[in-house]
């Protein structure tokens, strides 16, 4: 193996990686024995992993790494490269006894792909617990044992050479071209999974670039520059280190010999391995759903709701799941852009899988069946029909598809409604949970004013209206504070759900290390629970509430009627959130030890619901908050009531003009009530606040028998 060859290819792609900021990640490194002779396994994609992994091992784990490589790949100077590499043709006449003699001598480890050509369709069918795949020529093969092979041989050696007199171990070096001692450590098979996310090809630099010096360019190579050239641009490479398989074991008591059966049993053991370890992927899901949704058409309500129950359900089984999966999934059911569907629906409506129905009663999609099942040719299937093989490759997970089955079954009303309770309950253990962590911690709060609630317009004796209001409470409060205005609503048939901010509603101390994007996820959440039920929605909330109400407005694509904030906390009054906070969390930052300040003192108006703490941390994360809710102002278009009081001691009074001014509705009214008080949600004058409300809401929105409802609530 030449170790300058082996530096400049890592000299090389280190230049690549930082030009097409490819993102490479190996994990379970530790699991890799580096003091044995290994002989690594994977499963085979792309092309360029002949290169890309033993780079990565070396750059990682300052191991080398050789691996055997297609006879077509060793022409012209390209050819000398590879060899200089260490890479060997599949085809080489002494290939055996190299790699046996480098896991002898412990001097270069290898890399094997036992599924012999690259899978191109992933197309890889377990039967009777063997691994096959399907090659280009529609011939199904049982996936190779050569490494497992090298692998026993190398051992069986090994402890030959323990065993034999000094001048049968100079034989057996001499037969080897060994020079030094043999490496008296077992032989281990390490397998690899390498999932690529996402796997969306597409025209890219490297294809264009290769078009321009070779114009006449057969489609198998521009499907390879286009497939594995968007790989290395765009998309993430996620290589799982599976569990290492000892040699020793296997050949105690084989008397030497290496028997097929043995051979054959490791095979199927560490493929298992490198199968297991693939990382799912969002594609995965829609790949999924595309494949067994038993109707032809789907909503995309319909289509966004399953994908988020499936990504929910079964992101606990015993896989990996991609990290940007499990990262906003929830804006799938909450109107805001999960880029992750967008780029799969345009890739499924360019590939022509599915296609776009929209009326007047329908937006969704038609899946083309046909088109989905297509197989095509087996060098363009990667370009042609994406899908396709991601179905392939799900075909091995069964209790991936059959934990997805019953969801995909569901109808859409009824799926819709289990999500509902199942959210509502989501939430409910959410504080049960920050509760029981927090009762015993000073300033807790009854733990009934923590507690999220949804109220049923049904329960006022009034179903029609499928109106719902999103109403969140303010800054270091709970859900209880708006208990009065929600129970007032929901008397006049709207539906109420009162979220829980993060950190709210138990003790001060759970607010430490809150930020607020938890406590916007939060309001979000809560926006989606309430759209599975109702067809109209209002963004309600107060102080810091009103802050989210504003910046979910500014952010939903849909289905918002309204929104109303009161006193919504854009500037303060008081002067130790403008001056003296700013200055103790600067000088916390310079300063650490017994004379850092974690928090300052509140008196509350209302301390049953309030805390009387505030910490300096979420103090910062108000301040961000409010700032990025100024700055997305403007993009507010919908309806918009702002309430504010006249004489508010915590609120600057001039924030609702400000509100007022800058966001872009059409139709938008500032009511100021003569009020010296924050907290207007309760006590004298709450009851002029709730009716503003309820008048904002009938003059936006039709209510079905507005005022039979009204009669029934009485």
């Amino acid at each position: 193996m030449n170790t300058g060859a082996y530096n400049l290819m890592k000299y090389v792609l280190d230049i690549v990686e930082k030009i097409t900021d490819a993102n490479i990640t190996i994990k379970g490194l530790e699991k890799i024995p580096t003091k044995h002779p290994i002989l690594f396994v994977a499963n085979h994609f792309t092309r360029m992993e002949t290169f890309i992994i033993p780079y990565i091992l070396y750059k990682k784990m300052d191991i080398a790494v050789r691996a055997v490589a297609d006879d077509s790949l060793f022409i012209s100077y390209f050819g000398a490269f590879l060899d200089k590499m260490g890479i060997v043709p599949v085809g080489h006449k002494d290939r055996n006894s190299i790699i046996i003699s480098d896991l002898l001598s412990g001097k270069n480890n290898w890399l094997i792909f036992p599924e012999g050509n690259m899978v191109k369709n992933k197309r890889i069918i377990k039967r009777h617990g063997h691994y096959f795949s399907k090659n280009s020529k529609d011939i199904i093969t049982r996936v190779h044992s050569g490494a497992a092979f090298f692998a026993l041989q190398a051992q069986t050696i090994r402890d030959e050479f323990q065993n034999a007199p000094e001048s049968e171990k100079e034989k057996i070096k001499e037969k080897y071209n060994i020079e030094d001692d043999i490496l008296l450590r077992d032989v281990v098979i390490v397998p690899l999974n390498i999932s690529y996310i996402p796997l969306h090809p597409k025209e890219n630099f490297i294809a264009k670039t290769a078009r321009q010096f070779v114009a006449d360019m057969s489609p198998r190579i521009m499907e390879e520059l286009k497939v594995e050239g968007e790989l290395l641009l765009d998309s993430q490479m996620i290589i799982n280190v599976g569990k290492p398989e000892f040699m020793e074991p296997h050949v105690l008591g084989n008397g030497g010999e290496i028997q097929k059966c043995t051979r054959v049993d490791i095979t199927d053991k560490i493929m298992h391995q490198v199968y297991k370890n693939i990382t799912f992927q969002f594609d995965h899901f829609f790949a999924l759903i595309l494949e067994t949704f038993p109707h032809e058409t789907i909503r995309r309500t319909h289509l966004t709701r399953l994908l988020y129950s499936l990504i929910d359900k079964l992101k606990h089984l015993d896989y990996h799941f991609d990290e940007n999966l499990l990262c906003g999934y929830l804006n799938l059911i909450a109107d805001e852009i999960y880029q992750p569907f967008e780029d799969a629906v345009e890739l499924a409506l360019n590939q022509k899988v599915i296609s776009e129905i929209k009326t007047k009663n329908f937006d969704g999609y038609k899946i083309n069946k046909n088109e989905l099942n297509n197989l095509g040719d087996f060098h363009m299937i990667r370009l042609d029909n994406t899908f396709k093989v991601l179905i392939n490759e799900l075909q091995l997970y069964d209790t991936f598809r059959k934990e997805a089955q019953p969801y995909i079954e569901k109808d859409e009303s009824t799926l819709s409604n289990e999500l509902f309770m199942h959210m509502i309950k989501d939430e409910e253990i959410r504080f049960e949970m920050d509760y029981e962590k927090f009762k015993n911690s000073e300033g807790v709060k009854d733990k009934d004013v923590g507690k999220p609630y949804f109220l049923d317009a049904c329960k006022s004796g009034f179903c029609g209206n499928r109106i719902g209001v999103v109403f969140s409470h303010g800054y270091s409060s709970s859900p209880a504070e708006v208990r009065e205005a929600s129970e007032f609503l929901q008397n006049y048939g709207i539906d109420v759900y009162a979220l829980r901010l993060n950190g709210h509603g138990t003790a001060p101390e759970n607010m430490k290390e809150c930020d607020w994007e938890d406590w916007y996820g939060a309001f979000s959440k809560a926006y989606a629970i309430l759209s599975l039920r109702c067809e109209h929605i209002f963004l309600t909330g107060f102080s810091t509430g009103g802050l989210l109400a504003l910046l979910a407005a500014s952010r939903k694509k849909s289905k918002i009627d309204g929104v109303i904030c009161i006193n919504a906390a854009l500037k303060l009054n008081d002067i130790r959130m403008n001056y003296i906070l700013p200055a103790v969390t600067f000088w916390n930052d310079l300063v650490s030890g017994v004379l850092q300040k974690e928090f300052v003192e509140n008196k509350p108006a209302y301390p049953k619901f309030n805390y009387e703490k505030y910490y300096l941390k979420s103090i910062k994360e108000l301040n961000k908050l409010m700032d990025i809710t100024n700055d997305d102002l403007p993009k507010i278009k919908l309806p918009a009531l702002i309430i504010q009081a006249t004489h508010d001691p915590v609120v600057n009074p001039d924030a609702a003009q400000t509100i007022l001014s800058d966001i872009n509705s059409s139709y938008k009214s500032l009511i100021y009530l003569d009020l010296d008080k924050h907290v207007i949600v309760q006590g004298e004058g709450k009851e002029l606040l709730f009716n503003e409300i309820l008048s904002f809401i009938k003059k936006n929105r039709d209510i079905v028998d507005w005022n039979n409802s009204i009669k029934q609530s009485k």
